[in-house]
């Protein structure tokens, strides 16, 4: 081999593949080329090289000279550069000419850059949160985290005074949870009464739209506090879809002193003792009775009742089992459970069963899975119906469905049926805590809003209450026919 074809030879062994720097852009934020002439914006740079656009005037750049500029990035000072124009080009999208640069010494701080793009962000994202807590008035941002300041410093005491039981016995222990757990549950009530009445207050100027952020603030404050209890968690979480679900009404007639902690029982206590939960429990003895008196009065004759959003059928349950003691007939009775929650419905038949069979009952049930449309618009077809009620259903309706709702279960009595729906009192409470705290909303009404929804339905008409006088009660009796 000749000696120039050694130094040609030794030259191909040692070329390399040129590695050029990816180019980037900044999405989202402005960067700019500031010149002598003129600032220009930023289209996308590497570590060698940057683009720009220019709009007009793109002539003033020369290929090959060399200009001094100074970057930013969202007004920030990023460096300062001599840059050589490297290749201009007309954008197809008619913006303009972008022209490339290389740098004539030195890089882009590309991690400066990706510093600064990160800080940015964050602030904006902090200013953004800044600008809607301001929509949240400062006396209900007080409140909130005075009712927060309480509660944390009740559960401290309450921990201390579990933790010097923590070697009683067992007896001991539920002796003592027994009887700290009502008098920390009643301290919480006296407490947060007034206080709901001052977050309300707090609210009266907010503009409809800006109320969620007000919640919303309420609960990510107080949420490791308050949802400790179970019938709270359960309430917000809605692992059903929805508030009131059948193991909430389970939870509310249990009434048991359960939670993830001491203190989380005596929030579950807090919050089974308020009117609304007392007047649920009401609520089923009420259609006790109510069931008790027409298996009574038609003693021997066929009967067939309808439940309407049946739930758990805590009412049935309580039916069967004491039918014995009440020497009730129920070898005529039937009842037709319809929900449109199937795991309810799964429910109320697993537990009714194991009652029937563990009674030797004679009634028959049956369960239907239907949503309240089937019931509007007759897809649901049954009728000649003694009784029929809905006991928490009507809560959730506005005034045309609950009307429509009504109509169609009195057409479907028999002459002489009759017809109970349910519905809280509009001087229920506690409203707004159930609503902020809950994240659990209804539709109140009074004596008045009844009697104007359901007076028309051509029958005998009264309204009823339980003890708590939460929950009110329409009774309408179809006429005989003459």
């Amino acid at each position: 081999m000749s000696l120039t074809q050694q130094q040609e030879s030794s030259e191909v062994q040692i070329r390399r593949p040129v590695i050029r720097s990816d180019r980037r852009e900044l999405v989202g934020m402005r960067s700019t080329l500031e010149f002598q002439f003129g600032s220009f914006e930023v289209r996308n740079y590497s570590a060698t090289g940057i683009a720009i656009l220019v709009k007009t005037g793109a002539d003033r750049f020369i290929k090959s000279d060399t200009y001094p500029a100074s970057h930013n990035v969202d007004g920030i000072k990023v460096g300062t550069y001599l840059l050589s124009v490297v290749r201009k080009a007309q954008l197809s999208s008619g913006e303009g000419t972008q022209v490339a640069f290389e740098l004539k010494s030195g890089s882009i701080p590309i991690d400066k850059i990706h510093t600064i793009a990160t800080v940015c962000k964050v602030l904006s994202g902090f200013n953004e949160a800044q600008q809607e807590m301001s929509k949240i008035p400062l006396e209900f941002r007080r409140l909130t985290l005075e009712a927060k300041l309480f509660l944390q410093n009740l559960e401290a005491r309450v921990e201390e005074m579990r933790i010097e039981k923590r070697y009683c016995s067992l007896q001991e222990l539920q002796s003592f949870e027994t009887t700290l757990i009502p008098i920390i549950a009643k301290l919480i009530t006296d407490w947060f009464e007034p206080g709901y009445q001052q977050l309300e207050a707090s609210l009266k100027d907010v503009p409809a739209a800006d109320i969620p952020k007000c919640t919303d603030f309420f609960r990510e404050q107080l949420k490791e506090l308050i949802y400790q209890s179970p019938f709270a968690h359960r309430s917000v979480s809605k692992p059903l879809g929805y508030a009131g679900d059948f193991e909430m009404m389970n939870i509310i007639y249990r009434n048991e002193q359960v939670g993830t902690s001491l203190f989380g029982k005596c929030l579950h206590a807090y919050w089974l003792d308020h009117s609304e939960a007392k007047a649920v429990r009401n609520r089923s003895k009420y259609l006790y009775e109510i069931l008790l008196r027409v298996i009574r009065d038609r003693a021997g004759a066929p009967l067939k009742i309808g439940s309407i959003a049946c739930g758990p059928s805590r009412e049935v349950q309580m039916i069967i089992e004491s039918a014995a003691e009440h020497e009730l007939d129920l070898s005529n009775c039937e009842f037709h459970l319809l929900d449109q929650d199937v795991n309810a419905l799964k429910y109320a038949h697993e537990k009714l069963w194991e009652i029937v069979k563990g009674t030797n009952s004679p009634v028959r049930l049956n369960f239907i899975n239907k949503a309240i449309k089937h019931v509007i618009t007759r897809r649901w077809q049954d009728s000649d119906f003694d009784l029929l009620y809905s006991a928490g259903l009507f809560d959730y309706f506005s005034d045309p469905v609950a009307r429509m709702v009504a109509k169609s279960l009195f057409e479907r009595l028999k002459p002489g049926g009759k017809l109970v729906i349910g519905n809280f009192n509009l001087t229920t409470p506690n409203q707004f805590g159930m609503r902020l705290a809950l994240d659990w909303s209804l539709i109140y009404r009074s004596r008045e809003d009844l009697k104007r929804l359901f007076g028309d339905l051509e029958g005998d008409f009264s309204i009823e209450q339980e003890p708590e006088g939460v929950n009110l009660f329409c009774v309408i009796r179809k006429p005989e026919t003459p």
